[in-house]
């Protein structure tokens, strides 16, 4: 079965999490089948690779569009992230709006593991916003198949 790391973000791109994702990819394509699926706008695998300082031989990369008429939406991404996942995967994820549009759309074959880097829900002041990120960190704690 093949391992799909998801990363519904360019490449490269000046946050942290971008470092982690590209040396995860870089480690776990040594042992599994992978393909990243990241945004369109990303460099190719071997510029990527460079500017981590590593090699991304093994690995797929897919890259898919957050656009649609000049609109840019995570929705518009995962829909088509949606679609060229295949009936059996497992797939490794932590974004929790990715992880959540998953969960909903799950096909039977599909394993999910999310990746709980934070409380997404704790970190905003703002009540409203961490009511509705509190749902939607519960319902994918609690319908993941892994969490790391």
């Amino acid at each position: 079965m093949e391992l799909f790391y998801i990363y519904p973000e360019s490449l490269p791109n000046s946050h942290a999490r971008s470092t982690t994702v590209v040396k995860s990819v870089a480690s776990l394509q040594e042992f599994y089948n992978l393909t990243l699926c990241a945004k369109k706008e990303s460099l190719s695998g071997e510029e990527i690779g460079k500017i981590y300082d590593v090699s991304l031989d093994k690995a797929k990369l897919r890259f898919l569009s957050g656009d649609f008429w000049g609109l840019r939406s995570h929705l518009f991404f995962n829909e088509r992230l949606r679609r060229v996942l295949p009936a059996k995967a497992v797939i490794f994820v932590r974004h929790l709006k990715t992880a959540e549009f998953l969960l909903k759309n799950r096909r039977d074959g599909w394993k999910i593991v999310f990746e709980s880097h934070e409380i997404f829900y704790k970190t905003t002041l703002k009540p409203k916003l961490a009511a509705k990120l509190e749902r939607m960190e519960r319902f994918v704690y609690q319908n993941t198949d892994a969490i790391v």
